[in-house]
């Protein structure tokens, strides 16, 4: 038996939903803060100068923001003041069985 039929079986989400769970958590964690605070700052920050050959990283902000978009959340500003929306969204992430 694979892992996955093994999730399957057991209504289990794969570790990979989990991890991007935890991802939008800290996104909402780290909006709710000050703008002054340096987390604030940190995580809005692009670097300058030149960059390498090849095609751009991806920041970590892009990941989430597209772990968002599959979960059908547009606007991360709106939510994420809403602690009980934000909750949903984020245990919506953790318990998804992807394909």
């Amino acid at each position: 038996m694979f892992n996955k039929e093994f999730q399957e079986k057991l209504g289990l989400a794969q570790v990979t939903s989990y991890i991007k769970g935890q991802r939008i958590q800290w996104l909402g964690h780290i909006m709710r803060r000050s703008e002054e605070e340096t987390i604030s700052a940190v995580m809005e920050w692009k670097p300058g100068g030149k960059g390498f050959g090849g095609r751009l990283r991806k920041r970590w902000l892009n990941m989430v923001e597209e772990d968002l978009e599959a979960l059908g959340v547009q606007e991360r500003k709106e939510f994420v003041q809403d602690l009980e929306r934000w909750r949903d969204i984020v245990i919506t992430a953790r318990t998804l069985l992807e394909s």
